[in-house]
């Protein structure tokens, strides 16, 4: 029984919408709006898809692209045989096999894409180039593809400059779950302070910090840390009074210099104007006349009359006079 073949829609599109260079036994077809391609095929006979000419294949491919996966190609009569001809699955390989497989995607990946959602394919359509660039392997992308779309987005966009810092996935994803001001902290500061000696876990900690600590922190550390202040001692002085921290970066270099430890340069940073004073202003010449720290920073603190019998008491001990020490007072 011969089968009527002609096309159920006239052919009407303009110019742009029609298909040149059509080959034999395939005829320009008609995009319908917005749903669907209906591509006229009359190649009946052809119920397998193997059996479709490679240039009808070239063009089919080359007319779908990347639309939508429910795309379908029907002719007049011969929706069933189409249907037998070109499965969903198929038609999917036709349009994405060739990127999917620049991308790192075998035989086996393809089948498992397929049988992932709608959004999960997009998603893997749409960036699987880019991350396979970006160093993400099948099993990465797969994952991501399951993720939340800002997630997936912040993976996306700061993942070449958290990996570069060491970060994993682990790390990663933890952070596309926080904050956005931690986010931004992270990405921006991170690699700063890896070379400062924090670890990754660390700087989230610190991201959780306050404005004014982050920025005396990525002002201040490598000048603190010429002047004997470790990661430990910069983090704990970043949280004390602005006071504190402006007597510290005042005079760290000199005191440190003249043999105060960083413990006791952050212990007098919170003593009163007068000891700090004292001891800026006579550390070295007291050490010089052979005064322990300990006896300086207790010298510091006491009135005339103590320092006086607090001197007389030394100068018996030591056999020596320094009733008349040379104090810039």
């Amino acid at each position: 029984m011969d089968v009527n073949l002609t096309p159920a829609i006239a052919n009407t599109a303009s110019p742009q919408n029609r298909l040149s260079n059509t080959p034999p036994g395939l005829p320009e077809a008609i995009n319908v709006g917005n749903t669907a391609v209906k591509l006229c095929l009359v190649t009946p006979s052809k119920k397998n898809i193997n059996d479709l000419p490679p240039e009808m294949l070239e063009h089919i491919f080359k007319y779908i692209g990347n639309d939508k996966f429910n795309v379908r190609l029907t002719c007049h009569a011969f929706n069933d045989v189409v249907d037998e001809m070109l499965t969903e699955d198929e038609l999917f390989k036709i349009a994405h096999g060739e990127r999917l497989r620049e991308s790192g995607f075998n035989a086996k990946l393809i089948n498992q894409l397929i049988k992932q959602s709608e959004q999960g394919k997009n998603f893997v359509l749409k960036n699987c180039q880019t991350l396979h660039k970006a160093g993400f392997d099948m099993g990465k992308i797969f994952t991501l593809a399951q993720k939340e779309t800002k997630i997936q987005s912040f993976v996306i966009n700061n993942f070449k400059v958290l990996n570069k810092m060491g970060a994993d996935m682990e790390y990663i994803y933890y952070l596309a779950s926080q904050d956005p001001s931690t986010q931004t902290f992270m990405v921006d500061n991170g690699h700063a302070l890896l070379k400062m000696g924090f670890s990754l876990f660390h700087a989230l900690t610190l991201s959780q910090k306050s404005i004014e600590v982050h920025n005396f922190i990525l002002t201040h550390f490598d000048r603190l840390h010429e002047a004997g202040l470790d990661r430990v001692n910069i983090e704990h002085l970043a949280g004390r009074s602005v006071a504190e921290q402006n007597f510290v970066l005042k005079h760290v270099k000199f005191l440190h210099d003249a043999g105060v430890s960083v413990n006791l340069i952050l212990y007098l940073s919170t003593q009163e104007e007068t000891v700090q004073n004292f001891i800026v202003k006579n550390v070295h010449y007291l050490y010089g006349e052979g005064f322990d720290t300990e006896f300086i920073f207790t010298f510091a603190r006491l009135g005339e009359r103590e320092r006086a019998f607090l001197l007389a008491e030394r100068s018996k001990a030591l056999g020596r006079d320094f009733s008349k020490l040379n104090l810039n007072l």
